[in-house]
């Protein structure tokens, strides 16, 4: 669903899990098939703010706002591509008020 309150389009990369054989490789992440998104990106917000908030120390942080039916689509260290430059999420948090209109999906990402 596309509002006037997201006005970015992205595309993200889910992070899989490499698979040899029946060892899982942990530290080896596969970036799986992209999906568009409208979301808002907003500028970075003050790093000391974003560690008050998501207690994460983040030296470029940017701030996403999408649809909360699309809060599955932004897990932590998955890709996120937006004007060519490609970021990480490093949190996620869904936003329920109750009403449908207002509820809402926020990420912090790192550059």
């Amino acid at each position: 669903m596309a509002w006037s309150q997201f006005p970015h389009t992205v595309t993200v990369y889910p992070v899989t899990t490499a698979i040899n054989g029946t060892t899982k490789l942990e530290a080896n992440p596969v970036v799986g098939a992209g999906v568009s998104k409208t979301v808002d990106v907003q500028p970075s917000p003050n790093p000391n703010s974003v560690y008050q908030e998501w207690g994460l120390e983040l030296i470029n942080p940017v701030v996403l706002f999408a649809a909360i039916a699309d809060f599955a689509s932004f897990a932590v260290n998955s890709r996120v591509v937006h004007e060519s430059i490609t970021y990480v999420v490093r949190g996620v948090k869904k936003w329920e008020t109750g009403d449908t209109s207002m509820d809402y999906t926020k990420a912090i990402m790192e550059r």
